[in-house]
């Protein structure tokens, strides 16, 4: 999967090198604009002499997407890719792949600090969050978390 999104990449700064697309509305050579390309794709964001620079959104067809920072028509800076399945990686990246830090989140909600190098996961770990239970003060009696049974005081 991480593959298909770097040859996805590499066709999108192809194509907006080239000029393939067709700038639908604002300023696509020094400015903010929207591109879109023959087979569907499209990019909103800044321009900076016919290159994307600055912060953009690149939607595929299919409805998966990248938003964040470009440089010289290149991923780079913070960024969030999300898949398909409602998976999210917020985080880092430089040349067009993952670098330095970042969390990817799934949609059973489970969530993983990352370590990437350069398009490499080095290092992950599941982040967890214990359940907090919440007292009022107005209340005589505070249910335990779900889950838990309160002991009985032992006489």
């Amino acid at each position: 999967m991480k593959y298909l999104f770097f040859a996805i990449l590499a066709l999108l700064l192809t194509a907006l090198s080239s000029g393939a697309g067709e700038c639908v509305s604002g300023d696509c050579q020094n400015g903010r604009g929207a591109m879109t390309f023959p087979n569907g794709e499209k990019y909103v964001g800044e321009w900076k002499e016919n290159v994307v620079e600055g912060q953009g959104t690149y939607t595929w067809p299919n409805g998966q997407k990248y938003e964040g920072k470009f440089e010289n028509g290149v991923v780079k800076g913070q960024g969030t890719h999300t898949w398909l399945d409602g998976q999210r990686y917020v985080g880092e990246w430089k040349e067009g792949k993952k670098n330095g830090q970042g969390t990817r989140t799934f949609p059973d909600g489970k969530k993983y600090a990352e370590v990437w190098e350069m398009g490499k996961r080095v290092s992950y770990t599941e982040i967890t969050h214990q359940q907090k239970s919440e007292v009022k003060s107005n209340q005589s009696s505070v249910s335990p978390p779900s889950g838990h049974r309160w002991k009985k005081p032992v006489k």
